[in-house]
Formats: C-alpha cells, structure tokens, sequence
C-alpha cells in the first residue's frame, strides 16, 4: 500500500471513527494530481479568521496533500474538531473544551481512560471498532502523570491524535509517527509485549512528534550533527525518503542507546527520547546520559 492509499485510509478512519460523535471532524486530504488540484491551489494562502495562521498548508513528503493548518479556522475559541459549525464567524458560544464521547457508553472504562489522557495531554485516543488496546492509554497516561511528561507536553504540538490498527502499512511496524496528521498509530496485535515495552513504545513515537515539535530540517541537522555525528548537509529532509534508508555520512562520536537508534538521525532522536522517559520513570533501561542532558535543554527551553 503507497503512502497516499495508508493516509486516505487514515482519513476514512478517522471520519467513521466520529459518527455519532457530538462534533465531527473537518480534517481531509486533497492531492495535487487529482484533476481539481488548479481550484484546491485558491486555498494556499487563504486565512479566513485573519489571525495568521493559514487554514491550509501543502505537505510535499507525502504526495502533496493538503492539511488543516489552522486549528480554528472561524476564530471562535473552539477547535475545529470539536465545533459544530466551523466555518460559522461570531457565532456565541461557551469557550470550554469538551471531549468527544466517540459513541462509548458513560460507564466505559476505555472512555474515562481517554478523558484522563486528553485532560493530560490533549491527545484525542480514537477507539475504533474495539481495537484500541486499554495498556495503551494506559501507559501513555502514565508519561503524561509525571514531571518528564508535563515537560513533553509543555513542548509537544505535533502530536494530536493517537488510534490503533490491526495492519500498518508497513508490516514489521509496532507503532508509526505520521507527521502530516500529527498522529500516533499502534498496532493492536502487541498482546505478547509487556508493559514496559509498550511504555517505550508510545514514548518512542512521542520522541518523533517531539522533534518536529522542535525543529526546522536546518536546526535539526545542526543537532544531529553536533551531538549525534550525523553529517546531513546532502539532505533535504529531516528523515531519509525511504524509511530506515541510512544516510551516506558519517556517524560518530554520538549518543546511540539501541541498535536501532543507528538507523537514522530521526530514529536516533526517538530513541533517546524513549529511553530518557523510561528513565524518568524509574524502568531499568541503558541511558545516553549526554543526550539525557541535551534532551533536557530542549524542554528547558
């Protein structure tokens, strides 16, 4: 499955994820190929509440999609995910957040589960046809209770939704970032991993939502440079354009604490972000204490 198919059929996900819901999503895809792309162009530059935020943004990694980039496009207080009306202007409501309820029943153990982590977090848990593995809000509220966790969260804006699948696009995946829909996917089929693997799991893909938090493709490359030894300035993008494509230069003198943190520059972050939190946390894991250090520096910041 190309990547354009994997993020139509997150979007549909989604979408079907919200009927019943109280306010649906307004979020989806346009791809420049399809035969509209001339009219979808109008909207590149267009900010209909005047705050400065543009409404929609290309993401040229992934196929040129469109994507939401401002998050109340009518300028009412209420994300557009949560309004009823979100294109209605000076329209008189309440500025208190709610939750999406999802369908669930009031008594649902998973529903207060995703309360508690979205009042943590501002993460939206989306359970989808009963896949949605309870030990994984549960470790994700578990980050989020501790002081590590609020440090994350204070930082954190590329990070937005988190849900489950039976099958990733890519087969040996236990979890994937998606950056253009600043989203966690886990895979539910995990039963044979413990909790602590699954805490390292989920702040893994946290490590990844963290660093396009934080950086610029040029500042990123400064710091996988400096503190990692990555020598990136053939690249482009901050990850290599085909996943765990390792980059031709030359690592050394960095902070590595897996074998897979070799793979590339963004996994090399991610994992340093994993096994700070599991730290944090009082798991025993192997730690890079100078990458603890410059990881803290950033969230100091």
């Amino acid at each position: 499955m190309n990547k354009y198919r994997f993020l139509s059929f997150v979007w549909t996900l989604l979408s079907t994820a919200l009927i019943g819901a109280p306010k649906p999503c307004l979020y989806f895809p346009i791809h420049r190929d399809f035969p509209m792309s001339q009219a979808c162009s109008i909207v590149e530059h267009q900010d209909m509440d005047g705050d400065g935020e543009l409404d929609w943004r290309w993401n040229r990694n992934f196929g040129s999609l469109v994507f939401p980039g401002d998050p109340d496009m009518d300028g009412d207080g209420l994300e557009n995910f949560l309004d009823h009306q979100p294109l209605r202007f000076n329209e008189n409501i309440s500025h208190v957040r709610s939750f999406p309820s999802y369908g669930l029943s009031d008594d649902s153990k998973i529903a207060d589960m995703q309360k508690k982590l979205f009042d943590l977090s501002g993460i939206y848990a989306i359970v989808n046809q009963g896949d949605f593995d309870p030990r994984f809000l549960k470790a994700a509220i578990e980050i989020f209770s501790s002081p590590i966790g609020l440090k994350i969260k204070d930082k954190l804006s590329r990070v937005r939704y988190m849900f489950a699948f039976k099958e990733l696009s890519r087969p040996q995946a236990l979890g994937l970032y998606l950056e253009p829909i600043d989203a966690i996917v886990i895979r539910t089929d995990l039963s044979d991993l413990s909790y602590q693997e699954l805490v390292e799991l989920i702040a893994h893909e946290l490590g990844h939502g963290l660093l396009f938090s934080l950086f610029q493709t040029a500042s990123f490359s400064q710091f996988a440079n400096d503190h990692g030894g990555w020598r990136l300035d053939h690249r482009t993008h901050i990850y290599a354009k085909q996943f765990l494509d390792p980059f031709q230069g030359t690592v050394a003198n960095g902070s590595f604490p897996s074998a897979y943190s070799y793979s590339s520059s963004h996994e090399w972050f991610a994992e340093n972000v994993a096994h700070y939190v599991l730290a944090s946390l009082g798991y025993r894991h192997k730690l890079s204490e100078p990458m603890m250090a410059q990881i803290d520096r950033l969230l100091q910041h």
